[in-house]
């Protein structure tokens, strides 16, 4: 059963990034609406009548303070936050957890992106999110062009990707 489960949410990531099993990026996909319940860290404010990403590029990572995969991923998201972090590139990292459980692990543990949760599960299950860490990228038009683990989000594919517009080949 929890082959089956595994094995049907890797090709719901691949039919929701629209990336063929060859890596080749085929044509995007709309976003589905990221919903916060509560910023914690970072706030990012809207226009009237926009959404906080609309017309900007956004990194947006699912993770949590349990995971330790998730905390071992943060000095890489840290740098990436650094590196390319402005007006037009947001970095979100959005927690199921609550807001007790997250506040004192951002205390003790340095996080550059702006935090959010999600307490209701609505991003989560949105994105079809069921393993962590999990990222997708977001376009300025609201399509996902990019979804997976953010350990294979490197710094030279994000700067190709603000140059071009596009994500380099994969090397298989």
């Amino acid at each position: 059963m929890k082959k089956s489960i595994f094995i049907v949410s890797i090709i719901f990531l691949f039919l929701l990034t629209n990336v063929s099993f060859s890596g080749e990026k085929e044509e995007s996909a709309k976003a589905p609406k990221v919903e916060i319940a509560q910023w914690l860290q970072g706030e990012v404010k809207a226009a009237k009548g926009k959404n906080f990403y609309e017309g900007k590029t956004l990194v947006l990572e699912f993770w949590a303070t349990w995971c330790g995969p998730c905390r071992r991923i943060i000095p890489h998201m840290n740098e990436l936050v650094d590196q390319f972090k402005s007006d037009s590139v947001i970095f979100l990292s959005l927690s199921d957890e609550k807001k007790e459980v997250v506040e004192p692990f951002l205390a003790k543990n340095k996080m550059k992106a702006s935090i959010a949760l999600d307490n209701q599960d609505k991003t989560f299950s949105a994105y079809g999110v069921s393993s962590i860490p999990n990222m997708f990228v977001i376009d300025k038009k609201g399509n996902v062009v990019w979804g997976g683990h953010p350990a294979m989000f490197s710094k030279e594919m994000l700067e190709v990707y603000l140059k071009t517009g596009a994500f380099p080949e994969s090397k298989e």
